[in-house]
């Protein structure tokens, strides 16, 4: 009986206390191992309107790649690039890239972007042309990231998957 009631309470808790608002629950994979890869955009919405039609026709489109790479004490640990290109013209892609980290406890992604030239004008929907920016993690599976931040006033909501 006693075992029954321990296996219960461990069960409990480990449901109870589910690190992201939406999920999951438990994963046999490390945060790092799940955010690390190329992903592309499922939705994306503004202030609760579905823009994923609108991102998805602007040149910001694209694969968001999180890497990690050597420990280097200057550089950080991982890098952080976007790609995005204007119609299938491949002389127009516009890349920006830098780094990302975890913050709050794993519960953030903080990203510093350095756009190259001239692709800065190319990434201007919100937290995208931002140099910095900090998106919240609701979601974090292995093949699936959902993302929300609030930035110059408006919501953005942000699926990823890979």
């Amino acid at each position: 009986m006693k075992k029954i009631l321990f296996c219960l309470v461990i069960i409990l808790t480990i449901f109870s206390c589910k690190k992201y608002e939406e999920g999951p629950y438990l994963s046999l994979y490390s945060k790092e191992h799940r955010v690390v890869g190329t992903w592309t955009v499922e939705s994306f919405f503004i202030n609760g309107v579905d823009s994923t039609v609108y991102l998805t026709q602007s040149p910001l489109i694209g694969k968001y790649i999180f890497d990690k790479i050597e420990h280097n004490e200057d550089e950080g640990g991982y890098t952080y690039s976007s790609i995005g290109n204007l119609g299938s013209d491949t002389s127009l892609f516009y890349t920006a890239s830098g780094r990302w980290s975890f913050r709050a406890n794993k519960n953030n992604i903080f990203i510093r972007i350095k756009f190259d030239l001239p692709s800065y004008r190319h990434f201007n929907i919100g937290p995208f042309g931002a140099t910095t920016c900090e998106w919240e993690i609701k979601r974090l599976k292995e093949k699936e990231m959902w993302l929300y931040t609030i930035y110059g006033g408006r919501e953005f909501y942000l699926k990823l998957k890979q």
